[in-house]
């Protein structure tokens, strides 16, 4: 059983951080494990949660997998099944009613990504109903989300009742007949259509067009504004355009063209969920950041005037070139110099500057300390470290243990 907990508690580590393809596979190790388990012990609670988990947290890790859409929908029905087949009047289990809602929802939020909007409103009605269990997103705006695509999408054409049967003596339509100038013009294409998903940090929006070239397609995105003009059969469209729910990270943003889609990822500037995609934009705080963001930009792209050396007064030198390497180099040390590193980095500069500036006694006992510690000690006292043994007298700091490569446990100081 331990085994299955970790695998869980990677998976769920892996999914935090958006390393969805690493948690599907501790999920699907755990499911494995949990199944033999089963086959061995079969009712029990234990592994009836974790199996529920395993399913719904692997639906969660490929929900973000565009291939892997109808796999998602799966688990999150299993792991629903698995929920119903409890009875909690005999089976005691830790889950709670907001674990059951997710699977509900998950289960909405494949659907949706499948356009089949009539059933992602119903998952999303039993989330509802379910209760959220303390989270934080509102399963309603889900069911109103499908409510407008059911609106916007036109319903397939019924299709006509087989005609009576007629005589014999009914002429059949001729063939190769040659069709009218006005029948003969092509259709005008279509604006394509797209859709969206989210997690706290991103927004990714899917332009459902197969084959795009590059140069069909033109993505301009702002602090809180996008624009996304596509090409088709020679007609260009507007296919997104306007002012966004909140600010973005525009540095961090990204657009990938695939065979079979355009995917656009927005990096949201504040973690929270966006209730639609178009809004009131960035507030004055943040549209003061840009600002000063863009200037920042501006002043590292302005061009430095390189140092020449004056022909005039110099002395002729070996080389064809005018430009005072001297100079340049001594900009570059100031410019180094001047650099204001931060966290680990500033740290490491701070221990590089005090072994590049001590005396012999001083590196001695940095590089001792700090090897026959185990990097847990690094001291600039030789008078101290000279006389100590890091290595019988092992010390570490508090929540940490001695183990060698092996795994093993070694003795140390209290």
């Amino acid at each position: 059983m331990t085994d299955i907990a970790q695998f869980l508690d990677e998976g769920n580590i892996f999914l935090i951080n958006q390393d969805y393809e690493a948690a599907e596979i501790r999920f699907s190790s755990a499911i494995e494990v949990i199944e033999k388990n089963r086959a061995k012990n079969d009712g029990s609670p234990i592994c009836t949660t974790q199996l529920f988990r395993a399913f719904s947290h692997r639906s969660a890790a490929r929900l973000f997998t565009s291939s892997k859409i109808t796999d998602a929908l799966t688990d999150a029905r299993s792991a629903i099944n698995i929920l119903e087949e409890i009875d909690h009047s005999k089976v005691e289990t830790d889950l709670t009613p907001g674990e059951g809602a997710m699977a509900h929802a998950r289960s909405g939020m494949s659907l949706y990504k499948l356009e089949k909007y009539t059933d992602a409103k119903d998952s999303f009605s039993s989330a509802v109903k379910i209760g959220n269990g303390g989270s934080f997103v509102n399963w309603s705006d889900w069911i109103l989300r499908c409510e407008k695509m059911l609106k916007n999408t036109p319903e397939p054409p019924k299709k006509s009742p087989d005609p009576v049967q007629q005589s014999s003596t009914t002429v059949p339509p001729p063939t190769n007949v040659v069709s009218s100038g006005s029948s003969q013009t092509r259709s005008q294409p279509i604006c394509p259509k797209y859709q969206y998903y989210q997690s706290d940090t991103f927004l990714t929006i899917q332009i459902l067009q197969p084959n795009v070239q590059a140069d069909d397609l033109n993505v301009d995105i702002s602090l809180d504004k996008l624009t996304v003009q596509l090409k088709k059969d020679s007609v260009e469209f507007t296919v997104i355009c306007g002012t966004l729910f909140s600010a973005v990270d525009v540095s961090k943003c990204k657009v990938k063209v695939t065979d079979e889609k355009v995917l656009i990822k927005l990096k949201k500037k504040h973690k929270h969920e966006w209730h639609e995609l178009f809004g009131s934009g960035a507030n004055d705080e943040d549209k003061k950041d840009g600002k000063q963001e863009v200037e920042a930009d501006t002043k590292k792209k302005a061009p430095e005037e390189i140092p020449k050396i004056d022909t005039e007064s110099s002395v002729s030198r070996p080389y064809a070139s005018h430009r005072d390497w001297n100079a340049i180099e001594r900009n570059l040390k100031e410019d180094e110099a001047n650099e204001k590193p931060q966290g680990d980095e500033a740290l490491n500069k701070l221990f590089k500057e005090i072994y590049g500036k001590g005396d012999e006694e001083t590196r001695r006992a940095m590089i001792k300390s700090y090897q026959t510690s185990g990097g847990t000690v690094l001291s600039t006292n030789w008078n101290e470290v000279a006389k100590k043994d890091y290595e019988e007298e092992r010390e570490c700091p508090k929540g940490m243990e001695w183990k060698n490569w092996e795994g093993k446990k070694l003795p140390q100081k209290d």
